[in-house]
């Protein structure tokens, strides 16, 4: 996608904006955890000093945290137990009253569902009988039009014959009169 010069300084003073914020957002928070690193240095420095030149005060760090890793380990299991306790005892309560809003929501939707349905059977009922009554009528159409078919055929055929007889007659008359009878 070409762009016109205008847009193109635009898009390069918004990079450099972006740009200087990214700095300033980087040297306020160096300076920040670089004052707290300064503040704790004394701390930290003495606690050094202290660990390095007094051995039995890590013997008695390692002594208590291996002592006291049972009964934190045993007081996590009692946590995790409760813990569990307690969302079981919310999650059947939760359950529960979800139930009952669900038995709320189905006493809605089921009569709406089945007046649906009854709509649905008594409009198929119309339909139905509209579509029998067509189908009747299209029967006797073609019953009509058959026994039309058959009376043309038999009426021709009546007129046909009578015009055989009629013309034998004649025949028959002429042979007389030509016998001289």
């Amino acid at each position: 996608m070409a762009t016109s010069g205008g847009d193109q300084s635009y898009l390069e003073e918004a990079m450099q904006i972006a740009r200087e914020t990214a700095d300033t957002a980087k040297q306020k928070t160096q300076s920040i955890f670089g004052s707290l690193k300064g503040y704790a240095a004394p701390v930290t420095n003495s606690l050094n000093w202290i660990w390095e030149t007094f051995p039995p005060l890590g013997w008695f760090l390692y002594g208590a945290g291996a002592l006291n890793a049972i009964p934190v380990v045993i007081f996590l299991a009692y946590l995790a137990v409760t813990t569990l306790i307690c969302f079981g005892i919310a999650g059947g309560f939760i359950f529960f009253v979800e139930g009952f809003f669900i038995l709320l929501g189905c006493g809605v939707v089921l009569p709406v569902i089945g007046f649906a349905i009854f709509s649905g059977c008594v409009a198929f009922a119309f339909v139905m009988l509209g579509y029998g009554c067509f189908e009747t009528l299209k029967l006797i159409g073609t019953v009509i039009r058959y026994l039309y078919q058959e009376v043309e055929v038999d009426t021709l055929g009546v007129t046909k014959g009578l015009g055989r007889a009629l013309s034998r007659t004649r025949e028959a008359g002429r042979l007389r009169n030509d016998n001289g009878h």
